[in-house]
């Protein structure tokens, strides 16, 4: 193994940038070697020996301030060490002492005494003993750690002082060795008796006390349980540097060959296949074994069918004249379908269904006038399509991303999930109801398309620590239950923050635009009036939801290790480095936090600024212009979801432009006037939520919004004796939020179909939304129909 590779696996990941850069020095060598030119045989020896001291003097000065830092550190953490040991100390003589002392007074005792004494103080003796472990056992990996720092060092001077001599045919290794021996601690132990015997001797004394404490003074004993905990410390450290790797190359080398009959989720896509016996059947063309054998061909052929089916329909699917105006419905209707079978099978990845949207838009002539009603031709249904693509809401995914990189990359969403994480406990359940209220109250104020994505950056200390423990119980560890636990609850989370940022949607008037569409659509709505509706409304949804989620993950109530390993890699952070925060770090939460309440502020601020999307601007021209965040991070950005963003945005538009959605809406209209057993509020609330549901969950909430609450009012203004309308539009506009039934129901869900762990495995699938989102989509309109009926006329009333 390169000594990079050996470095990069050993070297403590809290440590990382107080080693030597190994791998940095490599290629100041090669660049030294580029840049000078080599001497010739008719060069002067002084010509030679010049261009050797420019090469050297180049070198090492790159490498002597890294050995300066090294040294630094190491100082500053062994007398951190020899600080903590020195406090521990006194306490752990004073408990022997204690022990000393009732060993003694053992005889002087009756048994009632005695065990009246020992049961007053047995309990805090054992809190003191298991604290004493603990921080025995930390300070032991520690000065561990420490020895192998140095020691790691020392080795990355001498090999790239022997790489630099290969490469320049030089002999640094001989003549510079002895200056850098000097600034190096614990280079061996020939040179520097003193570093090593003052941390041995240290080591030394934790065994001694843990050995008398823990081991009735057994030394062999104590000695092999100490290693067993700097084991398991290393082996995390080195398994989440693995997964680091493992996440980078990805990035690198994602483009796998496979198999055309064989899914990419398949583990034995790349791996030949033994011939079988029904190879030699010779009654199968090769075209119908490559759609048998691979269940999305099927889907996709049945999806296709359908979609010429509705084109080529003899008779006039809506009743009306064969124009235009049919086609362009039927051409939608077929659209719909299309889409909605490969997102619901993903028959093919779900972005690439997503940029069909466009096409198939455009070459079908869905999109039509708004004024003349007539079908746009290409170039100029081309042009409208592009410009549905890159609406205000890209932009605000945009600045949600650039907030959630530099909160991420700066180490703040830690430092924020450990804060939650320490106030809320640890326990499974309780985890998981906190990100999901914490979501929901994120989409009141910043809109459920932001909210989910810096719920995400929060979520990752947990999501990485569950990855770490879930590829260690593969290989057979003891943690395999835990492990287990911890994955169904980030599959959990990740589904739980999807859908209450949903819910969230209804919170506010800001929450989502489909509330601001129904607030300037009827009578004003206002923000008291609201919230007497939506803050139960959203609570009463939490919490169900929260069960449906306990229900379908079969989440224990036990403690998640995931969670108290992150909480303790960064307790082990704090203690190894202490440094404040930086002037990146300041800057970062100060820009954030001012986004944030610009997007508070975007109604105020919209004869400024238009439309939120454009303060998503702030953020990113903030951290990419100033260098906190670079271009490897916008390569990072999570683009599939852009790209679903845009196909769905291009669908609602095709949807509605074509009047389908709205012949299905007054059609429904005419049915509820024809039957006057349905002309109750209650009823015609039931029926337009539902229809609301259903056109949601395949188009946007906001498209859909647009087209069904206009004829929603229509019909409520008409009600007799008393118009309804306001409370119609108002519970039309909550169940656009209830929709959650697909991948693509919504910006919250499409972040979430994307959310993947560091070995590039997603967390939720479409069938889980099919099975656990349908269901909770279901269960939030029965809640708006119920609960929200009576909340909603109570807040009509409220508003006069």
């Amino acid at each position: 193994m390169k000594f990079s590779h050996t470095l990069s696996l050993n070297s403590n990941p809290d440590w990382a940038k107080f080693y030597i850069d190994y791998a940095g020095l490599k290629k100041v060598i090669h660049e030294v070697e580029q840049q000078t030119t080599t001497p010739d045989a008719t060069s002067s020896i002084a010509t030679k020996e010049l261009l050797a001291e420019t090469r050297r003097e180049r070198f090492l000065t790159e490498l002597t301030p890294m050995v300066k830092v090294v040294r630094q550190f190491y100082d500053t953490k062994k007398a951190e060490l020899d600080m903590e040991l020195a406090h521990l100390q006194p306490l752990l003589e004073r408990s022997s002492s204690r022990l000393s002392l009732l060993s003694l007074k053992d005889d002087e005792t009756t048994p009632l005494v005695m065990s009246s004494m020992k049961s007053t103080s047995s309990l805090a003796s054992h809190v003191n003993l298991e604290d004493q472990r603990r921080q025995i056992g930390h300070l032991f990996t520690q000065y561990h750690s420490l020895k192998q720092y140095a020691q790691l060092n020392c080795t990355a001077v001498r090999k790239i002082l022997k790489k630099y001599d290969k490469t320049m045919l030089d002999n640094l290794l001989t003549t510079h060795l002895e200056p850098l021996r000097l600034l190096l601690p614990f280079w061996d132990h020939d040179h520097d008796h003193d570093q090593p015997e003052q941390v041995d001797r240290s080591i030394e004394t934790l065994q001694t006390y843990f050995a008398h404490f823990y081991c009735n003074d057994n030394a062999d004993q104590a000695k092999r349980q100490l290693q067993l905990m700097v084991r398991e410390v290393i082996t995390f450290q080195r398994h989440s540097v693995w997964l680091d790797v493992i996440q980078d190359q990805r990035k690198k080398e994602a483009a796998v060959v496979r198999d055309a009959t064989t899914s990419a989720s398949t583990p034995t896509a790349n791996k030949p296949q033994p011939p079988s016996i029904l190879d030699k059947q010779p009654t199968k063309t090769a075209l119908w074994t490559l759609m048998t054998s691979n269940t999305n061909a099927i889907t996709g052929t049945i999806s296709v069918i359908l979609f010429l089916s509705i084109l080529w329909w003899p008779g006039n699917i809506f009743g009306e004249e064969e124009d235009d105006d049919e086609t362009t419905k039927r051409n939608a209707l077929a659209l719909l379908v299309l889409v909605s079978m490969l997102w619901a099978a993903e028959t093919i990845p779900l972005f690439v269904t997503s940029m069909l949207v466009p096409f198939l838009t455009v070459v079908l002539r869905v999109i039509t006038d708004e004024e003349t009603g007539r079908r746009l031709d290409a170039n100029a249904a081309s042009q409208y399509v592009f410009e549905a693509m890159f609406s205000h809401v890209i932009m605000l995914l945009l600045g949600g991303f650039s907030i959630a990189a530099a909160l991420s990359k700066h180490n703040i969403a830690q430092l924020l999930a450990t804060a939650i994480s320490r106030r809320c406990g640890t326990g499974i359940r309780t985890v998981l109801l906190v990100n999901m209220l914490l979501a929901t109250g994120a989409s009141m104020w910043i809109s459920n398309v932001a909210a989910p994505v810096l719920c995400y950056s929060l979520l990752s200390p947990i999501l990485k620590a569950s990855t770490a423990q879930t590829s260690r119980a593969v290989f057979g560890t003891t943690q395999h239950v835990a492990a287990e636990q911890d994955h169904r609850l980030c599959r959990a989370l990740v589904m739980g923050i999807a859908l209450a940022s949903n819910v969230g949607g209804m919170a506010s008037p800001i929450s989502s635009p489909q509330n601001l569409f129904a607030i300037e659509y009827t009578d004003h709505i206002g923000w008291l009036a609201w919230f007497t509706v939506s803050i139960p409304l959203c609570l009463t949804l939490n919490v169900l939801l929260w069960g449906w989620l306990i229900f379908c993950y079969q989440l224990p109530r036990g403690e998640s290790t995931a969670v108290q390993y992150a909480l303790r890699q960064r307790d082990h952070q704090n203690r190894s480095t202490k440094e404040p925060f930086t002037k990146e770090q300041y800057y970062v939460i100060i820009v954030s936090v001012g986004t944030v309440l610009l997007w508070c502020a975007s109604i105020n601020l919209s004869e400024y600024t238009g439309q939120m999307g454009i303060l998503g601007i702030v953020p990113f021209c903030m951290f990419f212009g100033y260098g906190i965040l670079t271009k490897e991070d916008l390569n990072s950005f999570l683009w599939s979801v852009v790209i679903l963003a845009m196909g769905g945005l291009v669908l609602g538009e095709a949807v509605r432009t074509s009047g389908l959605l709205t012949v299905i809406a007054e059609r429904i209209a005419v049915f509820i006037e024809c039957n006057p057993q349905l002309d109750s509020l209650w009823a015609t609330m039931c029926i337009f939520c539902t229809l609301i549901l259903v056109c949601t969950t395949f188009v946007s909430h906001t498209v859909g919004a647009i087209v069904v609450i206009p004829i929603v009012q229509a019909v409520g203004s008409q009600m007799q004796p008393v118009p309804h309308d306001k409370e119609l539009v108002f519970a039309s506009a909550l169940a656009c939020s209830a929709a959650m039934g697909l991948p693509v129901s919504g910006f919250p869900n499409m972040t979430a179909i994307s959310v993947e762990d560091r070995l590039g495995n997603r967390y939720l699938t479409v069938r889980d939304f099919l099975q656990y989102a349908l269901p909770a989509s279901l269960l939030a309109l029965m809640v708006v129909v119920t609960l929200g009926y009576w909340l909603v006329k109570v807040a009509v009333q409220i508003d006069g």
